[in-house]
């Protein structure tokens, strides 16, 4: 018989170690449980390196709540290296970071998806010892040509620089970017290799969430979720808030959905961080956020809003994206508000959606969009400037399963003057 293979695995909240053996029977242990003072939301693969321990990351947790950086034994005994921290104005060194990988001169070297001078994530190298040295902040080229909220482990090339890719940003895909593939040496200078979206309707892919794997030929691959050749860029062909940002911008003046957004806004603490889906030009939604003393990030697919979006709320961070796909971290958002996204998800991308809300919402946080009150399953057309719109619902029981599927108690529904209807959900307080 041939000698135990010891495995060990991340999963989750916790380290566990599985013994394989030749025969059918494998023994389960948990090593380590973590809990916010060490960290939460490990998600990423260990570094197993020459002293015999294992390196990683959590997205979350530690001193500040903004994720750490940790060495555990082969017995579960954890140190934490790092813990990412934030003042109320700055996270210079940026937060919720991705996996590490190790580099040819010893120490590691990750990404942080969040944060760093300019807001829109960072390049780090650690120690073994917990020493950390920034070594570039996203967004330092005017319009984020150089990349912004990077994912996923970095990659090693045989060259001894590093690969990765950014979920947005870069000199395509309009105001915002696409996303892209970049090249960071071991002293921190960033090379943008590939904007994705650089093809007519993204036949590139855009939109990257995973990072790189190298291949025996040396080049490296990767996915992303979106765009492709035949594939339609989610919700149309072409974006249609873009044909109609100008329109949009001079029509949407009113209030609508400023006194639910407000509400909402004062049923959680001041400063909390708050995510506005479909964030489009910034008003009346983000900024009534804003005034409440809030924390807004905006998220947006149409390039056209998001310009509007920059000059409207100059210093709140936005990033083009979709909801069924934004990467952001597990439970940072305390509060997610969609104002008039949710109707034209098709019934399979709502489910996305509410899934990828669930997973970014902190247990017992809100989440409040609008959508119709009955099912419309085939998709109902309508135009706004001449621009045909899609229209889909699950209607008030769709919704209420959907969102119990996912963890999520719809607590209140109701209609305002223009027969808009908002669904008021509840993240549950804990597992179970």
């Amino acid at each position: 018989m041939r000698p135990l293979a010891m495995v060990r695995l991340l999963v989750l909240i916790f380290i566990c170690v599985i013994t394989d053996t030749t025969s059918s029977a494998q023994t389960f242990h948990t090593i380590l449980s973590f809990d916010k003072p060490n960290g939460l939301d490990p998600v990423g693969p260990l570094v197993l390196v020459k002293d015999g321990n294992f390196y990683g990351t959590t997205l979350n947790g530690g001193t500040d709540d903004f994720g750490t950086v940790f060495k555990v034994t082969k017995k579960g005994t954890l140190t934490t290296l790092y813990s990412f921290l934030c003042s109320p104005i700055s996270c210079a060194a940026g937060y919720s970071p991705q996996a590490l990988t190790l580099g040819m001169d010893g120490n590691f070297y990750g990404v942080a998806e969040l944060g760093g001078i300019n807001g829109h994530g960072t390049v780090f190298k650690i120690t073994h010892k917990g020493v950390l040295t920034t070594l570039y902040s996203f967004c330092a080229q005017q319009n984020c040509t150089d990349g912004e909220m990077p994912n996923g482990p970095l990659v090693l090339g045989r060259d001894g620089n590093f690969y990765g890719t950014t979920y947005s940003g870069g000199s395509s895909g309009g105001v915002g970017g696409a996303g892209t593939v970049f090249k960071v040496t071991p002293g921190g200078t960033v090379t943008t290799l590939y904007s994705f979206c650089s093809e007519a309707y993204c036949a590139d892919g855009q939109l990257p969430v995973a990072g790189l794997v190298r291949g025996r030929d040396g080049n490296f691959y990767g996915t992303t979720p979106d765009g492709g050749k035949g594939i339609k860029v989610r919700g149309s062909e072409v974006r249609e808030y873009d044909l109609i940002a100008d329109w949009y911008a001079s029509e949407r003046i009113d209030q609508t959905g400023v006194p639910e957004a407000t509400t909402l806004a004062s049923s959680i603490p001041r400063g909390s961080l708050v995510l506005d889906v479909g964030c489009g030009n910034g008003i009346p939604i983000t900024r009534a956020l804003l005034s409440e003393g809030h924390q807004v990030v905006g998220l947006d697919s149409s390039s056209a809003m998001l310009a509007r979006f920059k000059q409207n709320c100059p210093v709140t961070f936005a990033v083009r994206g979709i909801v069924q796909s934004c990467p952001f971290a597990d439970g940072v958002f305390d509060a997610v508000v969609a104002w008039g996204v949710m109707f034209h998800q098709n019934p399979e991308d709502a489910i996305r959606a509410i899934q990828n809300v669930s997973r970014i919402l902190k247990r017992g946080a809100p989440f409040l969009f609008t959508s119709g009150d009955v099912e419309a399953f085939e998709a109902n057309e309508g135009k706004m400037n001449d621009v045909t719109f899609r229209y889909f619902s699950y209607g008030v029981h769709g919704y209420r399963r959907i969102l119990s599927d996912h963890d999520l108690t719809l607590v209140d529904v109701h209609a305002d003057s223009g027969n808009n209807t908002y669904y008021l959900a509840k993240k549950a307080d804990r597992l179970g």
